[in-house]
């Protein structure tokens, strides 16, 4: 592969503990979105919701990143 798109968090991830042979260039995009599939109606999800609006609001959301 001569270029790929992936998202960054992902992209970082595989470059640091898979495939140190990639490089990473330019900046990432979107990057507020996110996006964790649950089932429909799923007990925890309003838990869920809560806790990475707390993370987000923290701050250990970015700190998480950071890592």
């Amino acid at each position: 592969i001569d270029a790929g798109f992936h998202d960054a968090g992902g992209a970082e991830y595989v470059t640091n503990n898979i495939y140190s042979n990639l490089t990473l260039v330019g900046e990432g995009f979107e990057q507020e979105s996110l996006a964790i599939v649950t089932p429909k109606q799923w007990l925890y999800g309003q838990d869920l919701d809560v806790n990475i609006l707390f993370l987000k609001e923290s701050g250990n959301l970015d700190n998480l990143q950071v890592k």
